[in-house]
């Protein structure tokens, strides 16, 4: 299975936008509450059993971070009550 990619990057007209799978989303004022939504979307993607993989691009389109949403990180949720 391929992981679904969500991409969190610098928005055009400032701030920070969402590609999510189905749709973009903001622009958000900063980066840290684009990656709050982007990981709320990425959390219902995977209750439904997908994988999903958040990107951090800077403004020259470069990738900054990534982090797979994947089992293994659903079973440390799980594990400490999450």
């Amino acid at each position: 299975m391929t992981c679904t990619q969500y991409l969190v990057h610098p928005a055009d007209s400032g701030g920070w936008t969402l590609d999510l799978q189905t749709r973009i989303a903001g622009p958000y004022a900063t980066r840290n509450l684009a990656l709050q939504v982007a990981l709320a979307e990425a959390a219902l993607l995977r209750a439904k059993n997908n994988r999903v993989c958040i990107v951090v691009n800077d403004a020259r389109g470069e990738v900054t971070s990534s982090r797979c949403m994947c089992a293994r990180f659903d079973r440390y949720l799980h594990m400490h009550g999450h």
